[in-house]
């Protein structure tokens, strides 16, 4: 199912309408066309008082803005429960084990790496991981959370040996952030898009570490982050 600009049907069920594309416009007309449908899905977040209706905008958002900047691999699995709100208290704690995470990655590859190499990239992993987690860190304050305490509580599992490893653990951190952002616009759907945007940087680095990125709304979150 292709992520665009919604229409919505009698019940209020927001669905998704494909972008039109001309004969022999290919991968550019394409691209243009997503970026269109997340300017639409972006303008319209402000348009609803109604949190999953908002959220389903969000993740559309998402979507046509990874597809317009890159060709990601695309998966097909539909959420399974309806998403859920999520307290101050619970974003933090996410907020802080996803931190933790980022972090813990490298530093197990820097330490239990399978090769001299694999060891070495760890330890410059762990310069350039600092980049994302104070943007995140400064993002998520600026959205009106309080400062994130540093936390120990870092499930990565398997525990990086290799670079293919670290680059799978940091995908899979990316994933559950784009969750809890997922979440966030459920709980203050008045700071949707500032959030959806927050998200949508996520979810391309999710795909950029080798994630799929779920059809709309496919990745939307069901379960706690």
């Amino acid at each position: 199912m292709h992520a665009a600009a919604f229409t919505t049907g009698l019940t209020g069920t927001p669905t998704p309408v494909a972008p039109s594309l001309g004969a022999g416009q290919g991968l550019d007309g394409l691209q243009s066309a997503e970026w269109l449908a997340a300017a639409q899905h972006g303008q319209q977040l402000t348009h609803s008082d109604q949190p999953q209706f908002i959220l389903a905008l969000a993740a559309c958002h998402a979507y046509s803005t990874v597809v317009a900047q890159s060709q990601p691999q695309v998966s097909l699995i539909p959420i399974t429960s309806a998403p859920k709100p999520i307290t101050t208290d619970e974003l933090v704690a996410a907020f802080a084990t996803h931190l933790a995470a980022l972090s813990a990655a490298p530093e197990m590859l820097a330490g239990q790496g399978a090769t001299k190499t694999d060891r070495e990239a760890g330890f410059e992993a762990i310069k350039q991981v600092e980049w994302f987690t104070s943007r995140l860190r400064s993002d998520v304050t600026a959205a009106g959370l309080s400062e994130i305490p540093e936390s120990m509580a870092a499930l990565v599992v398997p525990r990086p040996t290799t670079v293919a490893q670290l680059r799978e653990a940091y995908g899979n951190t990316a994933s559950r952030i784009v969750a809890t952002y997922g979440r966030w616009i459920l709980s203050e759907p008045n700071k949707a898009v500032e959030l959806a945007n927050q998200m949508s940087t996520w979810q391309k680095r999710a795909v950029e570490w080798g994630q799929t990125l779920p059809t709309w709304p496919g990745w939307a979150p069901d379960s706690a982050p």
